[in-house]
């Protein structure tokens, strides 16, 4: 009786059938793409959380259509959330709206609140994976104003289309991507880079095939993850990744996808997931005059070719690669098995440094684990191990607590051995490819009263390579605090964090040396929402070196403006900032185009300011533009212009 009650409730907060995203990402995302933005692991990509997070507030996802795949695409959910959804709308009826969320064994208040801009409430949910007739294509433009380099084969602007088309069960895009510097057309005829593909869903036993470029997601990512992975200070949300499943690929990262063939089957409780992938990768090659052979000396991962050196790293290896995920369910327990190989055409030869004596070598990478998740009342435990070819191991360990009331808890443990790697393994935070490390991660979030919330995160990380500067292991500590409070109109924040971690210091008299720095951060946001029509961001945030008289500060003032009776609105922000080197610099997210990440690092001493119009003139055609103006003081150089141009057709 209780819980029909608060069904009851819930459905009458937000009666609606669809909660479509706003035109901008949750506050929540913002906060967790600025946590990300200075990551010093490359395995940790923002941009990915950002289009992922815009794909699905343009695209939400029907949580009522009983279907695995489709609620799978809300990719922060675990396999025992996903059929919680599943089997509370089976018993219940429809879910009809983000606070009857809430209610859901394994969610809470907070989960919800993320989720509402993602999801939608259909009644009619039960047409196996119909999509009606849907075309879209968005083209951006950009450029700055500062001095092109000569060198460069192309043009100083950037240039990027996509196109998606869904009918029925068929959906297909297409992206291309001109970086700045490179040629618009090679001398084929071809963009730099363009990536697309094919998915169909026929239902059961096979729920989806994907032809052309996708990502892979298994386990917790020892074996291969592509995409987003969550950071290595935690901040509240669960450190467990979400179901393993494949997924077209929009993004136009140029290495972290697969290209070929990837399907997803499901027999009772079992799912399969396969693919097959033939690609080129850029590398840094050599050539071994004494065995007349040639090499891999490193992969090349920036995706950019604007120098004739770059150039010559594009599509420079060939390699194969193909995998295996089963897993089930079974009440309370999952259990998945992944394997995963990959061959390249030319081997892979690392530096003879102590520190690379344990990186990749060769031309053939296997690996296969095992990973687990059971649940236990208000308790999860999850893992995973995994062996590579070379018989070197890893494993993580993980713990989430969720009692009834408004405290969770996630610790998780992992270790990468020397010796073991995989090229596409991104697991706790950290990358799995020539990166050897125990880490150990942990936070605490609560909610003591309605509107205030805080979380605490903390990692410490050790990697296992024999460092060149000293004998002892290279390591990290991070934390985080943050206290938070959100009402109808005003939200409030603070954020304390602090690392500790080894670096490079200058060398002396010849010799290379180590020490350890230690950075603190402490952040004020405050955002007011006065009206409809008017929002308002403020930020005062400092940045300290201990045992150092460097310092770093900033501040700015953003505000979001819609016009009542023309389809345009405006957000301006302008930001002061004063930092003694780059070592302070402060990390800020701007609003850009949709389905861009703009997370820049502001440091020496100036202001940063910009615009940015959305003009809707018809329902199927958006327009938006930014102007940016990064000025600094006591510099000879002319202030820094961008300029940023979007259109977009919903036909």
């Amino acid at each position: 009786m209780r819980k029909t009650v608060l069904i009851l409730l819930a459905s009458m907060v937000i009666p609606c059938n669809c909660l479509l995203g706003q035109d901008k990402l949750p506050g929540r995302i913002i906060t967790m793409l600025e946590d990300l933005a200075p990551a010093d692991d490359p395995g940790i990509n923002p941009e990915e959380l950002a289009w992922e997070i815009s794909a699905l507030i343009d695209d939400p996802v029907d949580i009522n259509s009983g279907r695995v795949n489709e609620i799978n695409r809300l990719f922060f959910l675990t396999s025992f959330q996903v059929m919680s959804i599943i089997d509370y709308s089976s018993e219940y009826g429809n879910i009809l709206s983000a606070m009857e969320l809430s209610y859901i064994p394994g969610f809470d208040t907070d989960l919800a609140a993320l989720m509402k801009n993602m999801v939608c409430f259909g009644q009619n949910s039960n047409k196996p994976g119909y999509r009606g007739r849907k075309l879209k294509i968005m083209t951006d433009y950009s450029v700055n104003s500062d001095a092109p380099d000569k060198n460069a084969p192309g043009s100083k602007y950037k240039l990027r289309t996509r196109a998606w088309f869904e009918e029925g069960r068929f959906r297909a895009s297409v992206i291309t991507d001109k970086d700045r510097g490179e040629k618009l057309l090679s001398s084929t005829g071809e963009p730099d880079f363009i990536s697309g593909n094919v998915a169909y869903s026929p239902g059961r036993p096979v729920e989806k095939i994907i032809i052309g470029d996708y990502k892979i997601k298994f386990g917790q990512g020892l074996t291969a993850w592509n995409g987003f992975s969550y950071s290595s200070v935690p901040s509240g949300l669960s450190l467990m990744k979400g179901s393993s499943r494949i997924q077209a690929s929009h993004s136009s990262d140029e290495n972290d996808f697969f290209r070929g063939v990837a399907v997803s089957a499901r027999l009772g409780k079992i799912n399969i997931l396969s693919f097959a992938s033939l690609k080129m990768r850029d590398a840094t090659t050599g050539y071994d005059e004494e065995n007349n052979t040639a090499y891999i000396k490193s992969f090349y991962t920036t995706g950019l070719h604007n120098t004739t050196t770059s150039l010559l790293k594009k599509d420079a290896v060939r390699e194969e690669s193909y995998g295996l995920n089963i897993n089930a369910g079974f009440n309370r327990l999952y259990l998945g098995l992944n394997a995963v190989g990959s061959k390249l055409s030319l081997p892979v030869i690392p530096s003879t440094g102590l520190r690379d004596q344990y990186d990749f070598a060769g031309n053939k990478n296997y690996s296969a684990s095992m990973d687990y998740a059971l649940l236990l009342k208000y308790t999860r435990l999850y893992g995973e191990l995994a062996l590579s070819n070379n018989a070197a191991t890893a494993f993580l360990q993980g713990l989430a607590l969720n009692p009834e009331g408004r405290i969770k808890c996630n610790v998780l443990y992992a270790r990468v051995n020397r010796g073991y790697n995989s090229l596409y393994g991104k697991a706790a935070g950290h990358g799995a490819f020539n990166k050897h490390f125990n880490s150990i991660m942990g936070s605490l979030s609560g909610e003591p009263a309605d509107g205030v919330s805080f979380s605490a995160g903390l990692s410490y990380r050790k990697d296992l390579w024999f460092g060149h500067y000293s004998g002892d292991f290279p390591f990290s500590l991070k934390y985080l605090l943050r206290v938070s409070y959100d009402a109808p109109l005003l939200e409030l924040q603070a954020d304390l964090r602090h690392a500790k971690s080894h670096e490079n210091i200058a060398p002396e008299r010849g010799v290379r040396l180590s020490g350890v720095t230690e950075k603190t951060g402490i952040r004020l946001t405050a955002g007011l929402q006065p009206s409809e029509l008017i929002s308002l961001r403020t930020r005062l945030e400092g940045a300290f070196i201990a045992g150092s008289p460097e310092t770093g500060f900033m501040c700015y003032q953003s505000a979001a403006l819609k016009m009542r009776r023309l389809p345009l609105e405006a957000r301006i922000r302008l930001a002061l900032f004063n930092t003694d080197s780059y070592d302070t610099r402060i990390y800020a997210w701007e609003d850009d185009l949709l389905w861009n990440m703009s997370v820049k690092p502001l440091y020496m001493k100036g202001s940063r300011s910009y615009v940015v119009l959305t003009f809707k003139p018809f329902r199927r055609i958006s327009i938006r533009a930014k102007y940016g103006v990064t000025r600094l003081r006591d510099e000879e150089e002319l202030p820094l212009r961008e300029f940023k141009a979007q259109l977009i057709l919903d036909l």
